[in-house]
């Protein structure tokens, strides 16, 4: 049986997923890629490898989630950007994996760059579950139950049309997500 080097590399990434990885993946939901910093095939480091993820079968990734960020605890899911009022709200969905697991929300960084260039602060978070906003969040996550998490941006460009770079800490984890499309809120709805 021939083993292509793409698909040792796909193996790799998947035996990658359970075993501690510590580099921070990137995804474009504009060009739908992965790039990752470094991928160790047998002897042989390649950096800066980039995956098209409509080229093969994704066999599972969670709830449905538009995207999932997977570390060994903790479940990253990106639900929406909404603009309202000026500001902007992103809306996340935290899994721990496991067990129940206390993390800090907010007492990290949390930046968004939008298309235009300007770069944001957040401002609050909120956890709507159990009726809480501040500017950080020490909250214990039960286990395999998602939590939504909001992050509020104020003074956000109207012309603005989609997050360049939505880089976030959660507890001791970097994550960063790229060109995230925003939507207008509906009052109608």
């Amino acid at each position: 049986m021939n083993i292509s080097s793409f698909q040792k590399i796909i193996a790799m990434l998947l035996l990658g997923f359970a075993s501690n990885i510590y580099a921070v993946d990137t995804y474009n939901f504009t060009t739908k890629t992965l790039t990752i910093p470094q991928v160790l095939v047998g002897d042989t480091t390649y950096n800066d490898v980039v995956l098209k993820l409509n080229d093969f079968e994704v066999l599972a990734v969670g709830d449905d989630p538009l995207v999932g960020i997977l570390d060994e605890n903790l479940v990253l899911q990106f639900v929406d950007a909404t603009r309202q009022a000026g500001q902007l709200h992103i809306t996340m969905k935290l899994t721990s994996k496991g067990k129940d697991r206390s993390y800090c929300i907010g007492c990290g960084k949390a930046r968004v760059t939008d298309d235009k260039g300007s770069i944001y602060d957040r401002e609050t978070i909120s956890i709507p579950r159990i009726n809480e906003t501040s500017v950080a969040i020490s909250h214990l996550l039960d286990a395999d139950t998602p939590v939504t998490v909001i992050y509020t941006y104020d003074d956000f460009d109207p012309q603005a049309t989609m997050i360049s770079l939505f880089d976030i800490r959660i507890g001791s984890s970097y994550y960063k997500l790229r060109d995230l499309p925003i939507k207008e809120f509906d009052v109608t709805n």
